[in-house]
């Protein structure tokens, strides 16, 4: 006895007849005849008579087609024939005759034996007839839909049950069939399409169901607003009559591979008896794949177990469930919807060989049946013959190819080529290719239609979802593909006006060597490509532009994406860029840590154009660009970054708003003695009042007010400019016009050194006076900082535009005194002696500006404010012989003039000879102390040729003590003379010095 390897023995009811061990060892069977046996469902019923005598067998080699039941009787003379399947010995002598009978269950296809022999007793034994009959019934599913209609249309039991039992089913809403996994299939439009097979008692009431199928899901989420995709379900809603349900479920283990929102991947959903027991698959099931799937419930297992899940013939999961039974649901079976009232929970796609078993079929049998159907062949492993239907045009590739022309083409060398991404609004070339389907040899073909499908989105494998729009190179004649398989095709501009982030070439034809090809084959290109704008147009601001820094500006349809002849803006480029900013230092060279972050609502692009709304924040040259490495993104496997890319940059400079201005400290006006606050006028400017504190702080601001950081030297290579300053300062007249020195002046093309937006002017303190005439004195008087100011403006040499200001008055104030140094002639006869000068200022009014002063003479007061040499002061002091400076100089008398009073110089004069003698004492003072009455003197000198008349001077006479003489009496030294009334000069209660009271 043998087996084949393949021979499954798993036995539901097993019966066999033992052979005993026969009484000795020479006691051996003796084969007679051998028979050939082969059962399938056309041929299920065997049957033979025959002669056996003792120790003679017979052998059946029994052949199954497929999976079923065999049943074995025999019937014999006596009952003295028995058999053994499978098994070699023969019967001893004594046992008991008996009719055999016995069923077996195959899972699959098998090969087995049986050996009859004649069984004797006590040793002994006569020969025997016999009858055998062999009955085999196939494993059948109690539901079986092929799906190889041609058509349907919704014609009551159109869906054929191929398992007999006129379980047929109706489509439902526009369903049909395309071509399946096996010959055709099932097409479900994802909307409202499913098949309705009425409830049938033999779909119910059951303890173990097998349902399986191919499925090929175009869409795994539902976008109805239902949440679920049905496979297949036997139930009246939700939570009624629910005896089976397989579906796909909204949100719940799906998968987005792509990133375009719609889930590429999914698990299959099971209920069983409800869905309080639900459980998903382990494995994804994929979009556009077909797989095959199927459901094994069998009640007799443990609930842990009971459900077991297999994918592609491979077990996948065990499910558990609580129902040892399916109720007696009275629901229909749908196809392609997990039925729900009022909700459409149907599937998108394509379903094919659904079947459904009232057993729990084995791992092995559900594995045989995924490989027979994977090679095309019915589930039982017996052949299919697919019916001959007319189909429309087919969306598939392999025949008919196209890539970027190529001069030197051929169909077979050239069909990995690809197609580059193109520019909208430019022609372009394609080969396109022709092979034979069987032999992938060139074909020659008559091309019959060229149309290039436009998509919303794709990636370097493949555009996704339905093409959006169809342009048609040709139609009814294209041209022929040569002996190499190839044809040029030339896209002309006018169907290449649009922007396009995925296409594809869709090609028909036929082969002209063949009139069995009279029926066009199509195909679509197996690269896809993009069409892009050529480039992005700064149509606002204009090149090279000005812009405020800070300032926000919106340019309307700033911006648009142009086709090849770079003025018409592309249609459908509808788009969201990002504005990049890249700055630039005036040398040109690219600077990322320069200040100033660009501000810009993204650009959205509607047919090519879009609005530009930006703003920068410092100064600097700024690059705009705009670049688009995301639209032309199917091509990144074939076509360089710099050719798919779409590109756009202006090139601007941001200045200044204006520049402010502000004074370091605020500007004050101060006298020349800040102490006791007076100045002596004074034409020649040696004494003057001051104009203090005028530095002033420029800063260069953007239109908010904010520091320009950028504004900086080095020129050169940041954005400093020389400037324009223009300085005005004004001061109020009195007796005459101010006079002062150090005035700001006008400036062209200043550098000043700015740093980080910020830079200084820095003017020195300017003193000023008013006019004094020395022989013409003025009253006091006083200029309030209130009465004059000072401003100063300040001009981009570079931009004029920006521009600053600066206006401020004075702090404080300066009083101004006409002054003199007034001397007296001295008498005196001791050899030392002090002098007092006196520092004078005029007030012919007897104002405030003197209160206080000890008045001196008529119109003259000690100004006891002159305290010090910084005022005015004795600068030298000279003795001579004579009026004139130039007369020979005594130079026994020895004079100190350092020590001040309040209002007066104490002059101390030490003569080392002891002869008397009259000497003329020239004093050089500061000028603004001279004063002569008009008419008597003149300008003040100290020159050599100079004499009393231009410069202070007062006589020194030195009498020795017991001489006589006339005395010492005060008087004009011009022409006056002394009394010669003789006096005591040592009388304390005489006066040892004249003084002369008026000049």
């Amino acid at each position: 006895m043998f087996f084949k390897r393949y021979f499954i023995f798993p036995l539901l009811i097993f019966f066999s007849l033992f052979c005993p061990e026969p009484a000795s060892a020479a006691d051996n069977c003796t084969p007679v005849s051998d028979y050939t046996v082969s059962l399938d469902s056309t041929n299920s019923v065997y049957s033979n008579s025959g002669f056996l005598r003792r120790r003679d067998t017979d052998t059946y080699y029994v052949t199954t087609a497929s999976a079923g039941t065999v049943t074995i009787n025999i019937v014999s003379s006596a009952d003295r024939v028995r058999f053994s399947y499978s098994q070699t010995s023969c019967p001893s002598a004594g046992d008991a005759p008996a009719a055999v009978s016995a069923t077996y269950t195959f899972q699959s296809a098998a090969d087995f034996n049986i050996k009859l022999y004649k069984a004797g007793r006590g040793g002994g034994g006569r020969s025997g007839n016999y009858t055998i009959e062999i009955t085999f019934i196939p494993l059948k599913p109690i539901a079986e839909y092929r799906m190889d209609e041609c058509s349907w249309n919704g014609t009551a039991g159109e869906v054929v049950d191929s398992s007999g039992n006129g379980l047929d089913g109706t489509a439902q809403n526009g369903a049909s069939t395309l071509p399946g996994r096996v010959c055709m299939g099932g097409s479900f439009d994802g909307i409202d399409d499913s098949v309705l097979v009425p409830d049938s008692s033999l779909l119910d009431a059951t303890e173990a169901i097998t349902i399986m199928g191919w499925i090929k899901p175009e869409q795994l989420y539902q976008y109805n607003g239902a949440n679920a995709r049905g496979v297949l379900s036997k139930r009246v809603s939700d939570d009624s009559g629910e005896a089976y349900g397989i579906f796909f479920w909204n949100g719940q283990q799906m998968v987005d591979d792509d990133g375009d929102g719609d889930p590429d991947r999914a698990k299959l959903y099971i209920d069983i008896d409800g869905s309080n027991d639900r459980f998903s698959t382990d494995s994804y099931i994929s979009k556009g794949v077909w797989t095959h799937f199927a459901v094994v419930y069998d009640g007799n297992r443990t609930p842990a177990s009971r459900v077991e899940v297999y994918i592609n013939g491979q077990l996948d999961k065990v499910g558990a469930e609580s129902s040892s039974a399916l109720p007696d649901y009275a629901s229909d079976l749908y196809i392609g919807d997990l039925h729900a009232p009022n909700q459409s929970k149907v599937f998108k796609g394509m379903i094919d060989e659904v079947k459904i078993f009232n057993k729990a079929l084995s791992a092995e049998r559900v594995l045989e049946i995924y490989s027979n159907e994977s090679a095309g062949r019915n589930f039982d492993g017996t052949s299919r013959t697919c019916s001959d239907c007319p189909q429309p045009p087919l969306y598939r590739n392999g025949t008919f190819n196209a890539v970027d022309y190529t001069p030197v083409c051929n169909a077979v060398q050239n069909w990995d080529d690809n197609i580059t991404t193109k520019i909208a609004g430019s022609a372009y070339s394609l080969s396109i290719l022709a092979k034979e389907s069987a032999t992938g040899l060139p074909m020659e073909a008559n091309i019959t239609r060229i149309d290039i499908y436009s998509f919303a989105s794709g990636d370097t494998s493949q555009c996704s979802g339905a093409p959006y729009s169809v342009a048609t190179l040709c139609s009814g004649g294209c041209g022929f593909t040569d002996a190499a398989g190839c044809l040029r095709a030339d896209i002309p501009a006018s169907l290449n006006g649009n922007a396009v982030k995925c296409a594809e070439i869709h090609i028909e034809g036929r082969d002209i060597n063949s009139s069995a090809s009279s029926n066009s084959n199509e195909s679509n290109s197996s690269d896809n490509f993009a069409v892009r704008p050529m480039e992005i147009l700064f149509i606002q601001p204009a090149a090279d532009s000005n812009l405020t820094a800070e300032r926000s500006y919106f340019f309307a349809s700033g911006l648009t994406a142009v086709a090849a002849d770079g003025a018409t803006p592309v249609t459908d480029y509808n788009t969201t860029l990002t504005l990049q900013g890249v700055k630039y230092m005036r040398s040109g060279e690219a600077n990322s840590s320069l200040a100033g972050t660009l501000n810009s609502a993204a650009p959205l692009f509607a047919d090519g154009r879009a609005d530009l709304n930006m703003s920068f924040s410092d100064v600097a040259i700024l690059s705009m660009r705009l670049n688009d490495t995301s639209w032309a993104a199917v091509d990144g496997d074939d076509t360089p970054l710099s050719a798919r890319r779409v590109y756009g940059e202006r090139n601007v400079t941001f200045i200044p708003r204006r520049f402010d201005l502000q004074f370091l400290s605020t500007p004050v006006m101060e006298n020349n003695d800040t102490s006791n606050r007076f100045t002596y006028l004074s034409s020649d400017l040696n004494m003057s009042a001051w104009l203090r504190s005028l530095t002033v702080v420029v800063t260069a601001v953007g239109e908010r007010g904010g520091t320009m950081r950028n504004f900086s030297s080095p020129m050169d290579r940041l954005f400093a400019d020389r400037v324009e300053i223009t300085p005005v300062l004004r001061l109020p007249a009195r007796h005459s016009q101010a006079r002062y020195l150090y005035a700001p002046q006008p400036v062209s093309g200043a550098d000043l050194g700015f740093d980080s937006g910020e830079a200084f002017i820095n003017y020195a303190d300017i003193p000023f006076n008013y006019d004094r005439s020395f022989d013409t004195p003025v009253d006091p008087f006083s200029v309030s900082g209130s009465e004059g100011n000072i401003s100063v403006g300040v001009a981009d040499a570079l931009y004029p535009s920006v521009t600053g200001s600066l206006f401020s008055v004075f702090d404080g104030n300066a009083t101004f005194y006409y002054g003199r140094l007034r001397a007296e002639d001295i008498a005196t006869t001791d050899s030392s002696v002090t002098n007092r000068i006196g520092l004078e200022v005029y007030d012919g009014s007897a104002s405030s500006f003197v209160s206080g002063f000890r008045q001196s003479s008529l119109r003259w007061f000690e100004n006891a404010k002159h305290i010090g040499a910084a005022s005015g002061r004795i600068r030298r002091a000279d003795a001579t012989l004579g009026s004139l400076l130039s007369s020979p100089v005594d130079s026994s008398i020895v004079m100190d003039y350092s020590l001040f009073g309040n209002g007066f110089i104490v002059m101390e004069i030490n003569s080392s000879s002891a002869l008397g003698r009259s000497r003329t004492i020239h004093l050089d003072i500061d000028p603004w102390l001279w004063y002569v009455p008009k008419g008597f003197g003149a300008a003040y000198s100290y020159s050599a040729d100079s004499d009393c008349s231009m410069h202070p001077c007062f006589i020194y006479r030195y009498e020795v003590k017991g001489e006589g003489g006339g005395g010492v009496q005060s008087g004009d030294f011009n022409g006056s003379d002394f009394g010669v009334e003789t006096i005591d000069l040592n009388a304390t209660f005489e006066r040892k010095q004249g003084v002369k009271l008026f000049r």
